[in-house]
């Protein structure tokens, strides 16, 4: 989430505490997409890591805790597809800010164009009136 003036992201701080789990452990954290030599992580210890990483993430996309929500109540494949889900909230909110900022770029292009165009239309109407003041003295 870089130029949004918002330190590290959840979800990078999310990668970071799995990969972190999987050095510490040993084992080969998978969130989604198992491959055939990787094997998942304990079901605890990923909850855990799926918890703590939505709570930071709601709280970077809505700015607000997720005070409300009962994680321990709620089974790793869910707080998993609860994750995911979030984690494509934050990517369609990024697409949204980049095309936001896109036709914020592109509106000071043109106004600085306009300007650009409008300043050369004042010169060139000042060198006529200059002129045609030289003219009339006899130039």
């Amino acid at each position: 989430m870089e130029g949004f003036g918002i330190g590290k992201s959840a979800l990078e701080t999310f990668h970071e505490k799995i990969e972190k789990l999987g050095n510490d452990t040993g084992v080969i954290p998978v969130v989604s997409n198992v491959q055939m030599n990787e094997q998942p992580i304990p079901a605890h210890e990923l909850h855990s890591v799926l918890s703590e990483a939505h709570y930071d993430l709601y709280k970077d996309v809505h700015g607000i805790s997720p005070r409300w929500m009962r994680y321990e109540e709620m089974t790793t494949p869910e707080l998993e597809a609860t994750m995911l889900a979030l984690m494509a909230e934050e990517e369609a909110m990024i697409e949204e800010w980049n095309g936001i900022d896109a036709r914020i770029a592109a509106d000071e292009e043109a106004a600085r164009e306009a300007a650009r165009v409008e300043a050369v239309r004042a010169h060139e109407e000042r060198f006529m009136d200059r002129a045609a003041a030289l003219g009339a003295c006899g130039w």
